[in-house]
């Protein structure tokens, strides 16, 4: 009984993974207006942070983290982000 049933696993596993021709894509042109051109790149960049809490089940919100997080907002309003 167990060879029937390792042997229809087998067989749903290796059926699942066929293939069929319909399921295939072709690749496609980029679409947009840059007809191939790429602008020149900025002599300089503004690094910015996005800055995201999380919790879970064990280990609730920080507070903490979030005076923390909060802080770092203030300071640098134009390149700090937060969730």
């Amino acid at each position: 009984m167990k060879k029937l049933l390792y042997l229809s696993v087998l067989f749903s596993a290796l059926m699942s993974c066929k293939k069929s021709g319909s399921d295939e894509t072709t690749p496609t042109e980029p679409s947009g207006n840059n007809n191939g051109t790429v602008s020149a790149v900025p002599s300089s960049f503004t690094q910015k942070v996005l800055l995201e809490f999380f919790t879970s089940a064990n280990f609730g919100v920080c507070p903490s983290g979030m005076v923390k997080a909060d802080q770092a907002v203030n300071s640098n309003s134009a390149r700090v982000y937060s969730s």
